[in-house]
C-alpha cells in the first residue's frame, strides 16, 4: 500500500482522500438510515405495547372490583368484554380478548365473537392467534408479527401484534398496528437526506478542486526551484519572480514557497563563504601538517624515554616482592615459633600438675605408711600380750599335769586335756615369735618406707620449682616472639605498599606508553586526515565552482 501512495502523484492523492471522505459519508448516510427505520419500526412496536398494557391495566382494575365484593367476577368480565369492542386508537387500531383454547371472547367485529381462533391464518398460512397463546404461555407477553388485509382493501400488508396474558381468568388481550406506513414514512426521509448528500457531495468536490489546484500549483513552482537549484543554478528566473509573489500569501503553501526562496538566498551565501574557507583551510592544513610532523618527533623521544622509566619500575616491584615474600616467610616462622612454644609450656604446665599430683600421692602414702607403723606397734603390744597369756598357760598346764598325776587313774583324762593345753600353748609362743619377728620387719620397712617417700617428694617439689621457672622463661620468650609478628606485619605491609606503589608506577607507565605510543598514531593518522581534508576542500571547490552565484 506504501509502495503504491508513493507512486502516485500529490494531485491523486488528494483525490484519493476526498473519495475516502465521500465514501465515508455514504457509509454514514447507510447507518443512519438502517438505524433510522429500526427507531420508526421500535416506535410502532412500543405504541403498541403502550396501548395493551393500558387497557391491561383495566382488566386488572375490575378484577380487583370482583374480588372486593362491589360486583360478581361476570359483571366485571362482560363490562370489560363491551369496553374491549368500543375502544380503538390511531387509524381505527383496535382491542381483542381470548382464552387459550384459543377462542375469541370479545372482539369490535361481531362475526368474530365466540369463534375458534386456531385455524385463523393469514395469506402467508401463520396461524398467527396460536403463535400468540404460546408466546403468552412462554413468556408471559410478547410480539408477533405477520401480513393482514387493511379494512376496505384486499392487500395484505405487514402488521405486528403486541399480546399480553391474563392469568386469574386465563384470558390474553392484545392489538396490532400495521408497519407499512414505516416504510413510506422511511423513503420520505431516506429520499430528503439522499438530496442532502448530492448537494454537500457537489460542494465538497467544488471545494476540493479549488484547494487541490491552491497546492498543486505552488507544489509545481517548488518543484521547479529545487530542479534549477539541483543543476546548480541560483540565479532568478521568471518562474521564480512568480514564486516570490505567492510566497507572500499567509498559508502553509506560501511559507513553502518563501522557505524556498529563504532557502536559495541562504544557499547562495553559503557557497559564496565555502569559496572563501576552502582557502583559508588549504593554508591552515598545509600549517597544521607541518606541526603535525615536528610534534610525532617529540612524541617519540618521549616513549623511549618512558619505556626506561617503565623497566626500572618493573625491577624495582619485582624485588620489592621478594622482598616481602621473604618477610612474609620469617614472620610465618616466628608465627610457628610462637605456637611450638606455647604447646610447650602448655605441656610443661600439665607436667607441673603431674608433678604436684605425685606430691600429694606421696603425702597420701607416708600418711598411710604412718597409720601401718601405728597399727605394727598395735600389733606388737597385743603380741606381747599374747606371750604372757602363753606363758601363764603353760604354768597352769604344768599345775594340771601334777594334779593329774596326784589323782591316779582318775586323773589320765584330765592330765591328756592338760598335754593339749600344753602343745597349743607352745605352738601358739612359736606363732608369736613369728609374728613378733615380721612386725618388725613391717615396722622397719615402714620407716625406711617414709623416709624414701619424704626424700622423693621433696625432690618433686624442687623439679615442680625448676620447671615453673622454666615456664615462666618460656613464656617471657613466647612474648617476646608474638611482639614480634606485628613488627613483621608493619614491615611487610610497607613492603606491600611499596610493590602496589611500584606496580602501579609500572603500570601508569606502560598506559602512558600506550598513551604516546596512540598519540604518535593519531598524529600519523591526523596528518593523513589533513591531507584528505586538503585533498576534499580542493575538491569541494570544485564542486561549488558550477555553481551559478548572484554575486559573480
Amino acid at each position: 500500500m506504501a509502495n503504491v501512495m508513493g507512486r502516485l502523484k500529490i494531485k491523486y492523492k488528494l483525490w484519493v482522500i476526498i473519495g475516502i471522505v465521500l465514501l465515508g459519508l455514504v457509509l454514514t448516510e447507510l447507518v443512519f438510515l438502517v438505524a433510522l427505520r429500526n427507531d420508526l419500526f421500535e416506535e410502532k412496536k412500543q405504541t403498541t405495547r403502550s396501548v395493551v398494557e393500558a387497557a391491561y391495566g383495566i382488566i386488572e382494575y375490575y378484577h380487583d372490583m370482583a374480588k372486593t365484593g362491589k360486583m360478581t367476577e361476570e359483571e366485571a368480565q362482560q363490562r370489560i368484554k363491551d369496553l374491549v369492542k368500543k375502544l380503538s386508537y390511531g387509524d381505527n387500531e383496535y382491542f381483542w380478548i381470548n382464552d387459550m383454547k384459543p377462542t375469541i371472547i370479545a372482539h369490535p367485529f361481531p362475526y368474530m365473537n365466540d369463534k375458534d381462533a386456531s385455524e385463523l391464518k393469514d395469506p402467508s398460512g401463520k396461524r398467527m392467534v396460536v403463535e400468540m397463546v404460546e408466546r403468552v404461555k412462554s413468556k408471559g407477553s410478547g410480539y408477533v408479527d405477520y401480513v393482514w388485509n387493511r379494512k376496505g382493501s384486499e392487500k395484505a400488508v405487514p402488521k405486528i401484534s403486541y399480546v399480553k396474558g391474563f392469568a386469574p381468568w386465563g384470558w390474553m388481550i392484545g392489538s396490532g398496528i400495521y408497519t407499512d406506513d414505516v416504510d413510506r414514512a422511511f423513503g420520505r426521509k431516506a429520499l430528503n437526506l439522499a438530496v442532502i448528500m448530492l448537494v454537500l457531495t457537489g460542494a465538497i468536490v467544488a471545494v476540493s478542486l479549488v484547494i487541490t489546484k491552491s497546492i498543486t500549483r505552488p507544489l509545481s513552482a517548488v518543484k521547479k526551484g529545487l530542479q534549477s537549484v539541483a543543476e546548480g543554478d541560483l540565479t532568478l528566473r521568471g518562474e521564480e519572480v512568480e514564486m516570490q509573489a505567492r510566497a507572500r500569501g499567509t498559508d502553509e503553501m506560501s511559507q513553502l514557497l518563501s522557505a524556498l526562496q529563504h532557502m536559495r538566498e541562504s544557499l547562495d551565501s553559503l557557497l559564496s563563504q565555502v569559496q572563501l574557507s576552502g582557502i583559508q583551510v588549504t593554508s591552515s592544513t598545509t600549517e597544521i601538517s607541518a606541526s603535525a610532523r615536528q610534534l610525532e618527533a617529540t612524541v617519540a623521544e618521549q616513549a623511549a624515554s618512558i619505556r626506561e622509566v617503565t623497566a626500572t619500575a618493573k625491577e624495582i616491584s619485582a624485588t620489592s616482592e621478594d622482598l616481602r615474600r621473604t618477610m612474609e616467610e620469617v614472620n610465618d616462622t616466628a608465627a610457628r615459633t610462637a605456637g611450638m612454644g606455647e604447646e610447650g609450656r602448655s605441656k610443661l604446665d600439665h607436667m607441673q600438675s603431674s608433678m604436684r599430683d605425685f606430691i600429694r600421692a606421696t603425702n597420701y602414702i607416708s600418711s598411710k605408711l604412718g597409720i601401718i607403723n601405728e597399727k605394727a606397734n598395735k600389733i606388737s603390744g597385743i603380741v606381747t600380750t599374747i606371750n604372757k597369756i602363753s606363758d601363764q598357760t603353760n604354768l597352769l598346764s604344768l599345775n594340771a599335769a601334777i594334779e593329774a598325776e596326784k589323782a591316779g587313774e582318775y586323773g589320765k583324762g584330765f592330765a591328756v586335756v592338760a598335754r593339749e593345753i600344753t602343745r597349743l600353748s607352745d605352738q601358739t609362743a612359736i606363732a608369736t615369735k613369728d609374728i613378733e619377728y615380721m612386725v618388725k620387719e613391717m615396722q622397719s620397712s615402714v620407716s625406711s618406707g617414709v623416709m624414701e617417700m619424704d626424700k622423693f617428694a621433696e625432690a618433686v617439689r624442687r623439679g615442680v620449682e625448676e620447671v615453673a621457672t622454666i615456664s615462666d622463661q618460656l613464656a617471657h620468650i613466647i612474648d617476646r616472639v608474638r611482639n614480634l609478628g606485628p613488627q613483621f606485619e608493619s614491615v611487610n605491609e610497607g613492603m606491600h605498599m611499596q610493590v602496589e606503589g611500584a606496580q602501579q608506577i609500572s603500570e601508569a607507565m606502560s598506559q602512558l606508553s600506550g598513551t604516546a605510543e596512540q598519540t604518535k598514531d593519531s598524529l600519523s593518522e591526523y596528518k593523513r586526515v589533513t591531507e584528505q581534508l586538503n585533498a576534499a576542500v580542493q575538491a569541494l571547490q570544485k564542486e561549488v565552482s558550477r555553481f551559478k552565484l548572484t554575486r559573480g
